[in-house]
């Protein structure tokens, strides 16, 4: 899955970068605009490309864009939106309390870095979890295009 959204993003590089590289730093702010034009466009895409990939266990599915783009429109476009900024905050939210976790035990002297790495070890995996648990639900909450 890591491989379909590194592919999903060249497009975005190739924006960041397109040949011009003085140029691009000239224009730091349509150069920046740009970007995350295409790597809003590129995330929305490739959310429900991945679980796509995930379902059907075709790499192929993963690119099928008429198909991501009818599911998305089954789904609905704002509902969509809208549960990934929620998505987006939820995982604000617990960076903020795991890195206030973080800081308090890591004053901790000689026992505060393995706290930390605990509290990771044990939270993170909790969120991945999370994450990918309601972007399936979203993606199943309109039945899926052949």
């Amino acid at each position: 899955m890591f491989v379909i959204t590194i592919i999903f993003m060249v497009p975005a590089l190739m924006a960041a970068i397109n040949g011009d590289f003085m140029l691009a730093l000239g224009s730091v702010g349509i150069g920046f605009l740009l970007l995350l034009v295409v790597g809003v466009i590129i995330t929305l895409i490739s959310a429900i490309g991945v679980i796509r990939f995930a379902h059907t266990d075709s790499m192929g599915q993963a690119f099928a864009f008429s198909a991501i783009f009818e599911h998305i429109g089954k789904i609905g476009w704002g509902s969509y939106i809208i549960a990934l900024i929620i998505l987006w905050i939820a995982g604000i939210v617990f960076d903020v309390i795991v890195l206030i976790l973080a800081t308090v035990f890591g004053l901790i002297p000689f026992l505060g870095g393995l706290l930390v790495w605990l509290i990771m070890l044990f939270l993170f995996p909790v969120w991945f979890i999370f994450a990918a648990r309601y972007m399936a639900l979203v993606y199943e909450s309109a039945p899926a295009p052949a």
